[in-house]
């Protein structure tokens, strides 16, 4: 397919006690396909912390672009991002994640796609798998690790997607395979995979890779609290919480606390004594002024829908109007102001659901809203991107679904739709910045596909 051509912008950022500004280059990297560039009039220029932003004209074609930016900064700068705007559309977007420059530091890539589209990238993943773990490694990108191989059994393959050169590389393997496992960051260049099962047995290890290597360690729990296809979520203090999950009895009731460690202090999980009202497997989550809400993953007959308050080490269960959501298949949200949205999933018989919910987790109110997707869906991911949900995945009556639909996240209207350049069910998010995101992994049929794919929102960046 056609790229195209190579373009640099040109970013001067003062570096405090540095003497004079670096001049900061951003090569733009642009994905497969047409240049989403060639119709953009102007490019704004943001820069999230310290504030500061410029908007230049843009002639298209392969012109290198110099903005001239006087920000002091110590070190961290937040998000860069570049708009493209056609006329007030926007039309392509790109952004860096949060970054820590060192005065060494003179060039960078800037992955810049389709606004509010998915956009296939050139690099693949080395191990394509089926529900692998994902964790974000701030100053080297996002970590795909493990999951399941197209024989059904787990893999311990791993790949590291490079976002600030945006390449693709095979990363070493774990110890031992696993699926089903959750992942976490645990420092700037540190991640770790947790519980899950290798072939025949839940793992009994904590795994975690350093940016280069893997290191193992016991994970100090009882045989009875081990599990695969669990949930995790953050808190805004940082707490990580893992709930639920599949047992060697079963659906189990109770909830993780993980301290992920850092350099020199090993990883530390602890049993929460409240016991969630169900137990669940792979439930939706997702937390919201320092409570978490947990929905589906539940037997038929128990209850739907449950909000955890950890300050307090106690659970409600809120009714849940409409349809009976149960078992495994629902996606949650936190929606930015205090709320979370649950959307799609399975009723009690099985069908497919195009319903959604907004739970107020400290009102403790619930607000249904059928016919919110166009698709019904389950097992799918719910991401929020610059002030937009996007549904994307999962399994829709037809099998698995490469239908993306946008929603506004104040009210969950429909604000648009667009396509995947693949379908695919199990699939990983990684996240790189406020309004971007990656998906690997999953399975489209048969086949587990190698494609990564970015979003970019839709909507330009608002302070």
């Amino acid at each position: 397919m056609s790229r195209a051509p190579t373009r640099w912008l040109l970013l001067a950022l003062a570096l405090a006690g540095c003497g004079d500004p670096p001049l900061l280059a951003l090569k733009l990297v642009t994905p497969e396909g047409p240049d989403p560039l060639a119709t953009a009039d102007r490019l704004r220029l943001v820069v999230t912390e310290p504030a500061a932003e410029q908007v230049v004209t843009h002639a298209g074609g392969a012109a290198n672009v110099g903005v001239e930016l006087q920000v002091e900064v110590a070190g961290a700068v937040g998000n860069v991002i570049l708009e493209g705007l056609a006329g007030e559309e926007l039309v392509a977007r790109g952004e860096t994640p949060p970054m820590n420059l060192r005065p060494v530091d003179r060039e960078l890539a800037l992955l810049v796609a389709r606004a509010g589209a998915f956009s296939p990238l050139g690099p693949r993943l080395a191990v394509p798998a089926l529900g692998p773990a994902s964790a974000l490694l701030p100053a080297l990108g996002v970590l795909v690790a493990g999951g399941e191989g197209s024989d059904g059994k787990p893999l311990a393959g791993a790949t590291l997607y490079d976002f600030f050169r945006h390449t693709a590389e095979a990363a070493a393997p774990m110890p031992a395979p696993r699926r089903g496992a959750v992942a976490a960051t645990c420092g700037s260049a540190c991640a770790l995979v947790l519980l899950g099962a290798a072939e025949g047995a839940l793992a009994d290890t904590i795994l975690r890779f350093d940016g280069s290597a893997w290191s193992s360690s016991p994970d100090g729990l009882s045989p009875g609290e081990r599990r695969r296809d669990a949930s995790l979520v953050w808190l805004a203090d940082g707490t990580i919480l893992i709930v639920g999950g599949e047992g060697a009895a079963g659906a189990l009731d109770s909830v993780l606390e993980l301290d992920p460690g850092s350099d020199g202090l090993a990883p530390v999980f602890s049993l929460l004594p409240a016991r969630a009202r169900a137990a669940r497997v792979a439930p939706a989550l997702a937390a919201a002024n320092g409570a978490v809400v947990i929905a589906g993953g539940q037997a038929a007959g128990a209850a739907p829908l449950e909000v955890l308050f950890p300050s307090a080490g106690s659970f409600q269960a809120p009714g849940l109007p409409g349809p009976a959501l149960t078992g495994r298949g629902a996606a949650a949200s936190d929606l930015g102001d205090g709320r979370v949205a649950l959307v799609g999933g399975r009723d009690a018989s099985g069908a497919l659901l195009r319903d959604a919910w907004i739970v107020d987790p400290v009102a403790l109110t619930v607000a249904h809203l059928p016919d919110t997707l166009a698709e019904a869906r389950a097992d799918h991911a719910l991401v929020r991107a610059g002030g937009q949900l996007v549904v994307v995945g999962g399994v829709s009556a037809a099998g698995p679904s490469a239908k993306v639909e946008v929603l506004d996240a104040k009210t969950l209207a429909r604000s648009g739709e667009t396509t995947a350049a693949t379908a695919r069910v199990g699939l990983a998010v990684g996240r790189i910045g406020p309004g971007s995101f990656l998906v690997a992994g999953g399975r489209a049929g048969t086949a587990l596909p190698a494609l990564l794919e970015v979003w970019q929102s839709g909507r330009p960046f608002a302070r």
